[in-house]
């Protein structure tokens, strides 16, 4: 069992390295913006030409992607855990970020903010999810608050950072290294995760509750912690088991109001 600062620094390096997810997320929802202006100049002068349309499509294209994203990636969590499919992610967000900064036509422009959208959607899925089942109940709404703090905090980054270039630069193709810029914190997310144990919760649903025990263990400080845990994993465990499905679910009139409250939110 390790000693409560022990189990608070590994908590600790568990939600910054996790929020570099948010961060991406949010500096490469904020970064088009100060992209946009020289993607629309003549191929010739270091833009693609943008016209009203395909600027709309390449804006759009993302939030395309974050919709199937953040669909595909629970479930992607449920079948391959959390931390691995955030290792997924963070190359999703390495990919998108080179892509775009390298894209050759609008075509492919749009085709790679449609993968960076899928990272983005899949991270504001998982990102909290992860984050909830690491932290102990005490501290758990202040450290999943990180995940919004985050994401607001690449956005700042990136319009700062936009501002800075576009200032300072005499290149009509700074675009393409605001762009890429998004790779840095996707790079820290992937190597991060190597040192970030997988979540207790998903072991224990998975049948393998001597480990799901062993990373309690890290990352609590007392044996009375951690058997109260384990205990609440198992009921929670049971009743996901239990859970009716999608069609039974709707034909509950207050189930569909709630969806539908939620979605309007």
């Amino acid at each position: 069992m390790r000693t409560r600062s022990e189990a608070n620094r590994l908590i600790t390096t568990t939600v910054v390295v996790v929020t570099m997810g948010a961060l991406a997320f949010g500096y490469d929802t904020g970064v088009i913006a100060g992209a946009l202006p020289f993607m629309q100049l003549p191929i010739a002068q270091g833009g693609l030409g943008l016209t009203p349309l395909t600027e709309g499509l390449v804006t759009s294209a993302l939030v395309l992607g974050a919709a199937f994203g953040s669909l595909v990636c629970g479930m992607m969590a449920d079948r391959f855990g959390r931390r691995d499919s955030l290792m997924a992610l963070s190359v999703l967000f390495v990919i998108g970020a080179i892509g775009t900064a390298q894209a050759p036509s609008v075509a492919v422009m749009i085709a790679m903010r449609t993968v960076l959208g899928f990272a983005v959607g899949g991270a504001s899925a998982l990102v909290p999810m992860f984050i909830s089942e690491m932290v102990p109940a005490g501290r758990r709404g202040r450290l999943v608050s990180q995940n919004e703090m985050m994401i607001v905090t690449g956005q700042l980054v990136a319009y700062t950072l936009n501002a800075g270039l576009a200032h300072f630069s005499e290149s009509p193709s700074v675009w393409r290294t605001m762009l890429m810029i998004a790779a840095v914190p996707a790079v820290f997310l992937g190597i991060g995760l190597f040192f970030v144990p997988r979540s207790p919760r998903w072991l224990a649903s998975q049948g393998r509750t001597d480990e799901a025990r062993h990373v309690l263990e890290l990352i609590r400080s007392t044996d009375h912690q951690v058997r109260h845990e384990m205990r609440a994993i198992y009921t929670a465990v049971d009743d996901d088991a239990e859970q009716i499905g999608w069609h039974q679910a709707f034909r509950e009139v207050w189930v569909r109001r709630l969806l539908m409250l939620g979605i309007g939110l």
